[in-house]
């Protein structure tokens, strides 16, 4: 059975700063609807209600995953079936898909409309922007001060899809272990620039994907961990390490320990606002123990080992300069020091060679 789990925890750099956490997450669960989601309020000044808007994101894209789900299009006042078969015919997939997003931004822009009205903006908060920003927001388009990023993932008992507007990484692992970014990626979101979901075109810059090959997790996040992490194989093992823990400990033991975990890795990472969403079935994961675990050993061996290298090329890098100065006590201790570096080294991938083989022999 398919469990849920998201958190979201502030970035040190806005504890330091004193600003407000602007990542959002949520999830909801039921017998037969599995959804997690998580976004990302832009940081920039002109955004300075984005942790309002990334939480009417997440709100609203669990109330229209959950109609989605139960089989509706997404129009609630026509509540039209939508048969299964439709999903996988790719015109019609196209169409349901598109109309989904149009339901999320609706109910983003009705959730910010109120917000606003409850809340207009004050001197204050248009003080500090330059003139662009406070004559489109005092002409009433103040949609993007709520600007934010959203990843959402639905899980039924017969197909599970996610969507995707702005950065962060989607990670899709399947039931042979196997991680993938199923979702197609925006070219346009690079460094600090993202696509939004407040852009006028936000219905057009949504990517997703559907199937029925139901995964052994569905792992995404905020920028915030992939800055942190990357996006390859360390990403991947975070992720992997992380549901072995659900499937080891159980739900309440890993759920308070991610909770101490992720202020710490902002703090040693991106300094960022942090936010995960996972799905993931512990039977599956439980079945797959012995490979899991293999492949979180490689990567740490192959990480290690490039950590060993860089270390031995720095020390050679030295050792020549202690050379030149004719320092030959410095030098004899140095040239001990890489020879053992070097022989941890040839262990290390040893150790890497024994663990490719054993996980290649269980995935045969």
């Amino acid at each position: 059975m398919y469990k849920v789990y998201t958190k979201t925890s502030i970035g040190s750099r806005h504890m330091e700063k004193g600003i407000v956490c602007q990542d959002f997450s949520d999830s909801y669960c039921s017998s037969k609807v599995k959804i997690a989601a998580v976004s990302d309020g832009h940081g920039s000044r002109q955004y300075f209600r984005s942790d309002r808007g990334a939480k009417f994101a997440v709100e609203a894209a669990i109330q229209c995953l959950c109609e989605f789900a139960n089989g509706f299009s997404g129009n609630t006042k026509t509540r039209r079936k939508i048969p299964l078969t439709d999903l996988f015919d790719q015109d019609k997939q196209s169409a349901l898909m598109k109309q989904l997003y149009k339901s999320i931004l609706i109910r983003w822009y009705e959730l910010v409309e109120d917000d606003y009205k409850k809340d207009p903006f004050s001197e204050a908060d248009l003080a500090e922007l330059p003139d662009k920003y406070k004559h489109r927001y005092l002409s009433g388009k103040y949609l993007s001060a709520y600007g934010t990023t959203l990843i959402a993932a639905l899980v039924t008992k017969k197909y599970w899809l996610g969507i995707h507007i702005g950065d962060g990484k989607f990670v899709l692992i399947n039931r042979q272990c196997e991680c993938s970014r199923p979702i197609p990626w925006d070219d346009d979101c690079t460094g600090p620039v993202t696509t939004s979901i407040c852009q006028d075109d936000a219905v057009e810059r949504f990517r997703y994907y559907i199937s029925d090959n139901m995964p052994m997790a569905l792992c995404f996040g905020s920028d915030g961990v992939d800055d942190t992490y990357g996006d390859g194989e360390i990403l991947d093992t975070f992720y992997k390490q992380l549901i072995m823990e659900f499937a080891d400990e159980g739900f309440a033991y890993t759920a308070k320990e991610i909770e101490k975990l992720l202020p710490d890795i902002t703090k040693k990472g991106s300094h960022d606002d942090i936010s995960i969403g996972l799905i993931f079935d512990t039977e599956i994961i439980k079945s797959n123990h012995r490979l899991l675990a293999f492949q979180i050993n490689i990567t740490k061996f192959k990480d290690e080992i490039i950590r060993l290298q860089e270390k031995i090329n720095r020390s050679e890098r030295k050792l020549t300069n202690i050379s030149l100065n004719n320092d030959e006590s410095a030098k004899e201790s140095l040239e001990k020091e890489i020879k053992e570096l070097k022989d941890i080294l040839e262990y290390k991938k040893s150790e890497l060679e024994k663990a490719e083989t054993m996980a290649a022999d269980i995935n045969n």
